[in-house]
């Protein structure tokens, strides 16, 4: 174990430690890799919230559309619906 000084406040301090003791300078932090995560810009969040809108919309359409082609009242009138034309149509 080697004295070395500290490059801030001019102590001297193992060559081992990772910060120095007395001002917390980092002195061996060369293997560690400093990872800084970037925030989504106010772009991509909107196109986040716009695609998940569309998506819900869709979704919604698709519902509507499946629930009311499957009511019994609505095909009961579709039935009448389409008696009535072919009926007019053959006389």
């Amino acid at each position: 174990m080697a004295l070395i000084n500290c490059p801030e406040c001019k102590k001297e301090i193992s060559n081992k430690a990772e910060y120095c003791p007395s001002c917390g300078f980092p002195i061996n932090n060369k293997n560690k890799k400093i990872v800084v995560k970037q925030s989504q810009g106010i772009f991509l969040r909107t196109m986040n919230f716009g695609c998940f809108t569309v998506i819900i919309m869709f979704l919604l359409i698709v519902y509507s559309f499946v629930r009311t082609s499957s009511h019994p009242k609505i095909n009961k009138i579709k039935d009448e619906a389409k008696t009535a034309i072919i009926n007019r149509f053959t006389k």
